[in-house]
């Protein structure tokens, strides 16, 4: 397992139990457009936000870690 990897798990772990399903609920998230999953879109959220990268930057790096294949303008929409 990569450190990358690791570490999201660590990360994954100190959000309460049914996190995703709450995301729903609330209203959060209503669709997934260019995502496979809400995990996948929330790292991706984080690392624009953690790193500090352009959306362009963002969606450039999610691609070539294989966590999306979206567009800058996707993710300025979610």
């Amino acid at each position: 397992m990569s450190a990358t990897r690791e570490d999201w798990q660590v990360l994954m772990g100190l959000f309460p139990p049914g996190w995703e399903e709450l995301g729903r609920s609330a209203g959060a998230v209503a669709r997934l457009r260019g995502f496979n999953s809400l995990n996948n879109l929330l790292r991706t959220l984080l690392l624009h936000v953690g790193c500090g990268w352009s959306l362009r930057e963002t969606a450039v790096q999610a691609k070539l870690a294989g966590i999306a294949d979206v567009s800058d303008v996707t993710l300025l929409n979610r």
